[in-house]
C-alpha cells in the first residue's frame, strides 16, 4: 500500500492483460473492479490517498496517468532541476 506525492487531480489506471484479479483497492473508494468486463476501462482514483494493486494471477500490465506541479526533466542532472 502507499500514496503518491503531490498529485493534482484525479489519477486514470488502467488494466491489461490475460489476469484474474489485481483490482485497486483504495482508502477511500474500496475495490475499483479492474478485471473480467472492467478490463481495458480506465478507472479514476484520488492517488494522494493510500492505495494498492490486489494478488492477481495471469499476465497484468497497468497505465497510469496523473498530473504532478513539480516539472522533472529526466535530461538534466538532479542538482539542476526546480525544488519542490
Amino acid at each position: 500500500m502507499h500514496c503518491d506525492c503531490a498529485n493534482v487531480g484525479a489519477s486514470a489506471i488502467v488494466a491489461l492483460g490475460d489476469f484474474e484479479g489485481g483490482n485497486l483497492w483504495t482508502h477511500d473508494r474500496g475495490l475499483l473492479r479492474l478485471d473480467g468486463e472492467r478490463r481495458g476501462n480506465v478507472a479514476l482514483f484520488n492517488g494522494n490517498m493510500p492505495h494498492m494493486t490486489m494478488p492477481f494471477t495471469g499476465e497484468r500490465y497497468s497505465l497510469l496517468h496523473f498530473l504532478s506541479p513539480i516539472p522533472i526533466c529526466p535530461c538534466r542532472p538532479s542538482s539542476q532541476r526546480a525544488s519542490p
